[in-house]
């Protein structure tokens, strides 16, 4: 069975003595897992698979981070694995304390470490799991453990930077939608009739509001979804020449999302290759750690391009969104033999590139968000307040 098709089981079981106790495992099939619990002398109760992005909102970059620091501390003062990993304190952390208990039981079992992570490749990087593997080939899995810390450090800040970016412009849109709702409840349904009633010469900005409130938002929204499921029903008709196009698309006009896919990929590169894993594997690593289908597709065709006899460097032109200086710095590191160099180089430059975009877009942000808080303020001041002055004066001189 292939290892896609395996999933997280969690399970409740009770031992001869009536001991119940919770875990969790990775298994084929409801079958499979009944079978490993009965061989451990466990009668099994109740048992559920649960899908990959739940677990993934459970076992983030935090908890990885929190055991991996842990576990560097204690190998480093002399304890042996199975100890260092007992004495980490996870309590009360739910299914990451299940899935660090059955590491434990599999390393007892006889496996390595990274063998044992290897079944949840699903939740931690393969990238993470291939610095373990290599650390105990080099007869170091500390420095192993070290190194994967050190990449989801890294990641957990590219996260924050780009949550950063959108998190304003979405507490903004919040903020406007909430008092322009509050505005038309409270103000905009109560004002119109005695606008109406009094014959008052209404403004172009109170003529716009009206018909806000008189559009049929239902009928809007329904023809949006209409739309929005013809689009998909066209997409998945026309999937294996559409599905393409997009990815394309996608990667060439999202803010920032060329940069951070390249600048990931080649941080990736450099680390593994750094850490004495060949070209190939280390490309095979980083084409199932990046997320962009299309760089996934590049990274295919470069490996197959290498395993034929070509250079990493000509391998690269004709990338989207990669600039002919990169292409360069690797032609010039892999001709003098330091293409992990160039890698690095490479990854530290996109990663300049893409934190100094980032911070040209946080001082524009605030700008912008003004602007459009302002102009909705002008709207319903023009539309509001305004004519609801202009009422009151005619009521009070009549």
């Amino acid at each position: 069975m292939k290892k896609k098709n395996k999933k997280i089981y969690y399970y409740k079981a009770v031992n001869k003595s009536g001991m119940r106790c919770n875990g969790c495992g990775v298994y084929s099939s409801y079958n499979a897992l009944c079978a490993a619990l009965n061989g451990q002398n466990l009668t099994i109760l109740r048992a559920y698979p649960r899908p990959l992005w739940i677990n993934r909102l459970y076992f983030h970059h935090d908890a990885i981070i929190h055991i991996l620091t842990g576990l560097e501390w204690s190998l480093s003062t002399g304890q042996s694995l199975s100890m260092a990993l007992k004495s980490l304190e996870i309590k009360g952390k739910g299914s990451l304390e299940m899935i660090l208990q059955d590491v434990v039981m599999q390393i007892a079992q006889g496996k390595l470490f990274s063998q044992a992570w290897s079944k949840y490749s699903g939740l931690i990087s393969p990238v993470v799991i291939a610095f373990f593997r290599q650390g105990e080939s080099a007869g170091n899995l500390q420095y192993g453990i070290q190194q994967g810390r050190v990449y989801l450090e890294r990641r957990r800040s590219l996260h924050r930077q780009m949550s950063q970016v959108l998190r304003l412009p979405f507490l903004n849109l919040c903020a406007c939608i909430g008092a322009g709702y509050v505005l038309y409840c409270e103000v905009a349904q109560f004002l119109i009739p005695i606008l109406i009633e009094k014959h008052f010469e209404l403004s172009i900005w109170t003529k716009a509001l009206i018909f806000l409130v008189n559009f049929s938002w239902k009928s809007f929204f329904l023809g949006i979804g209409s739309v929005s499921v013809l689009l998909s029903g066209a997409y998945f008709l026309y999937l294996p020449y559409s599905k393409r196009k997009i990815q394309i698309f996608l990667f060439r006009t999202l803010p920032f999302y060329a940069d951070a896919q390249y600048a990931h990929g080649f941080e990736i590169l450099s680390s593994l290759l750094k850490a004495k894993v060949s070209l190939l594997s280390a490309l095979s690593i980083t084409q199932e750690a990046v997320t962009s289908f299309y760089f996934k597709e590049t990274l295919l065709h470069l490996k197959i391009f290498i395993q034929e006899g070509g250079k990493f460097s000509d391998g690269c032109t004709g990338w989207f969104c990669f600039s002919k200086h990169y292409i360069h710095l690797l032609r010039y590191g892999q001709d003098n033999g330091h293409l992990q160099e160039a890698l690095q180089q490479i990854s530290g430059l996109l990663a300049f590139r893409l934190e100094f975009r980032i911070q040209g877009w946080m001082r524009r942000l605030p700008l912008w968000c003004l602007v459009i808080v302002a102009c909705l303020l002008l709207f319903f001041v023009e539309s509001i307040f305004v004519p609801l002055y202009e009422v009151l004066e005619n009521i009070s001189h009549g």
